[in-house]
């Protein structure tokens, strides 16, 4: 697998989940930076119900390498029954920012060898 720079997106109910999924990443070198917004709405449809809910938005920063891991650890460490976990590859960006993504997760406890 080619690894590529990508972009994971979920939202929390609140600062203090994101704030420990974040911190959680970080330590497992899995991501190299998150992004929390700590106010947003949400309107969205759940049981065959209108829910309006508050909650924070997280961008992740890693590589495809580690979204698995990612995905794993923020279900464990999440309190929603089906979070929103998405990723997009980024196509370009800044090479020094990108190589910096790379080389934080390179040494990751998880998936490297």
């Amino acid at each position: 697998m080619i690894q590529k720079e990508i972009i994971i997106y979920t939202t929390c109910p609140n600062s203090e989940i994101a704030t420990k999924i974040a911190k959680t990443l970080i330590e497992k070198k899995i991501i190299a930076c998150a992004n929390i917004f700590p106010q947003g709405t949400s309107i969205f449809e759940w049981n065959n119900k209108i829910e309006i809910e508050k909650e924070c938005v997280m961008i992740l920063k890693t590589t495809n390498k580690f979204y698995k891991d990612c995905e794993k650890i923020i279900l464990e460490l999440h309190t929603y029954e089906v979070p929103a976990i998405i990723y997009f590859e980024i196509r370009g960006g800044s090479t020094n920012y990108l190589n910096w993504i790379k080389n934080q997760v390179k040494n990751s406890l998880i998936s490297n060898p």
